[in-house]
């Protein structure tokens, strides 16, 4: 990770984002939770007697691009999990709860992220934490087969359908909420934050790049859908009805510049087409998309 860089004091300080969850630590120590050294009151920078570089340094890392989630590591089986706090103002924890009930998680088309724990916080009524698998961005590694293409396809629209089927919209489906777990794809595991390097062990204060990996062709990979903070859920097929506003990341839609209601369930389509166009058929020309599926 080295480079020419003269002032790396910057990664000294946490950001507020940072300290927010160092304040949390040892609340997540009671519950089972363990995180990263950067993260614990008293920490100081490895690289200051270490001799290696800052940017070499596992603990000069910052957190996740998204100041509200988290990785942590289940002190009880080591399982890397990621937290998240999630607004108690919005129907997302009771609709995640319902995604991740027993009968739901056992259909195998519901590929939507399960919910793993969910905790009150000691200082605040406003949010809660939420606790999941740790996942990446589905497409942080780049497909190599039209096999792996189509297998990520049919996950996704079957995950759409299954949400459909439950008259779940999730109005929000987009690049940053589709995600893997690429546990099988690096032997030797990842980064939370930077999923191209790894530490030689839990204890290691050095990263190495890159993180050896496999592809999905050999290590397959599961996919699932997150982020329910905009969804909604029908109680039957018969309660559906249109909605207004602008939702989501997909802002491109006739109806938002106007204003008119909109099938929610529309959009979803429309979105998940708009995703797949973008960010799976444009980014993949390296593989010949047959006509059909192109159109």
């Amino acid at each position: 990770m080295s480079q020419d860089i003269d002032d790396l004091s910057f990664l000294e300080k946490r950001s507020p984002s940072e300290l927010l969850w160092t304040r949390y630590q040892p609340w997540l120590e009671s519950l089972g939770y363990t995180l990263r050294r950067r993260f614990r009151p008293d920490w100081k920078p490895s690289w200051l007697t270490s001799g290696v570089s800052a940017l070499d340094s596992e603990d000069g890392i910052p957190m996740h691009v998204r100041g509200h989630v988290m990785d942590a590591t289940r002190s009880s089986d080591g399982l890397r999990v990621m937290l998240k706090l999630a607004p108690t103002e919005t129907q997302e924890l009771n609709l995640w709860r319902y995604l991740s009930s027993p009968p739901l998680l056992s259909d195998p088309r519901n590929h939507c992220v399960p919910l793993l724990e969910a905790h009150p916080l000691p200082d605040t009524d406003e949010l809660v934490l939420a606790v999941m698998p740790l996942l990446i961005f589905y497409n942080e590694r780049p497909f190599e087969t039209m096999g792996e293409v189509l297998q990520c396809l049919h996950t996704l629209i079957e995950g759409v359908v299954f949400l459909h089927e439950h008259n779940v919209a999730h109005l929000d489906l987009c690049k940053v909420n589709t995600m893997m777990d690429p546990v099988k794809m690096y032997p030797k595991a990842f980064h939370p934050s930077e999923p191209g390097c790894y530490t030689a062990s839990p204890e290691s204060s050095e990263v190495i790049i890159p993180a050896p990996h496999t592809s999905r062709t050999i290590s397959p990979v599961r996919y699932y859908i997150i982020d329910f903070g905009e969804s909604r859920r029908y109680q039957s097929y018969e309660a559906r009805g249109y909605v207004s506003g602008t939702v989501g990341h997909s802002l491109d839609v006739p109806e938002f510049k106007t204003n008119e209601p909109f099938d929610p369930f529309a959009l979803d389509i429309r979105a998940l087409g708009d995703m797949i166009k973008t960010n799976l058929y444009d980014v993949s020309l390296v593989i010949s998309f047959p006509t059909p599926l192109r159109n």
